[in-house]
């Protein structure tokens, strides 16, 4: 079937010009696909793909055509390593750090609800530890390889 974008946009991670860290894919049988695609980093979950992931999930709980999502990766090494320590670390104050934790928990406590609302199905191939863990244990589904 082919995939149109639910949501798009240069929150999707990256730059202009980039590719987008996060992927949404929506397709006719009422599957949305949310594809981890920063695979250069192992998916470390940075603050534009919590965003994402915050938006996607809460328009998906509400949109009566998405009756199903998928939440994996296209990294065959990771699903993903976790939050992003890197940009964590370099944050310039504990409020931006907390900031960044925020949009964590955010964003997981967003994908529960959508998986009390629908089926959320997670496929995990690979390193997921940490941050994404917690991402991959929000799904009510799970598949590990």
């Amino acid at each position: 079937s082919s995939a149109a974008p639910l949501w798009t946009g240069e929150s999707a991670g990256g730059t202009s010009g980039e590719r987008p860290s996060v992927r949404v894919d929506r397709h006719g049988n009422g599957l949305l696909e949310i594809v981890l695609a920063r695979g250069g980093q192992l998916n470390a979950l940075d603050a534009s793909m919590w965003g994402v992931i915050i938006t996607v999930a809460t328009a998906a709980r509400d949109e009566a055509s998405v009756r199903a999502v998928m939440l994996r990766s296209d990294d065959a090494k990771a699903f993903s390593a976790g939050g992003d320590v890197r940009a964590l670390a370099q944050t310039n104050s504990w409020r931006e750090r907390v900031a960044f934790l925020h949009l964590e928990y955010a964003a997981l406590a967003a994908l529960s609800r959508l998986a009390r609302a629908k089926p959320v199905v997670a496929l995990s191939d690979g390193v997921t530890m940490g941050a994404g863990l917690g991402l991959f244990l929000t799904a009510n589904r799970r598949v590990v390889t």
